[in-house]
């Protein structure tokens, strides 16, 4: 799968948690249903990805166009669905195993260049990867 492009209704089960509002990082478009993660060097947030400094907080609530600085967004965290990576396919097997993030919809068994945990696989079907997302499943 590609990153997000538009929003999407991210399926999810086991009910969600309003993490909070958080900064969204300068000329940033985050979409509704998104992993989003926390940049720890600029304290702002910005699509989840395989990239330096960056520690997945769970879902964006809703979608921020941050063309001018200072736009927030609403973050859940909860137990979503997101694309199983093609390259580095997760199994049931892997149920309470750590997965990692390819990009802001996909998930994979093995880390990129960064290792940015997504969180903890609570299953695999046919339609995707259910990820347990809090703020600790993602350190």
């Amino acid at each position: 799968m590609t990153a997000a492009s538009e929003n999407r209704n991210t399926p999810e089960t086991q009910g969600r948690a309003y993490l909070g509002r958080f900064t969204v990082k300068d000329a940033e478009h985050l979409y509704a249903g998104a992993m989003v993660a926390l940049n720890t060097s600029t304290s702002e947030v910005e699509p989840a990805a395989d990239a330096a400094n960056l520690i997945v907080l769970g879902r964006a609530a809703e979608e921020v166009d941050n063309a001018a600085d200072g736009e927030e967004i609403l973050v859940e965290q909860g137990i979503f669905r997101y694309a199983n990576s093609g390259s580095n396919a997760l199994a049931r097997s892997d149920i309470g195993d750590v997965c990692y993030v390819e990009d802001d919809l996909t998930v994979g068994s093995s880390g990129g260049s960064n290792d940015v945990k997504a969180g903890l696989v609570y299953d695999v079907d046919a339609n995707g990867v259910w990820v347990i997302q809090t703020a600790a499943t993602s350190r």
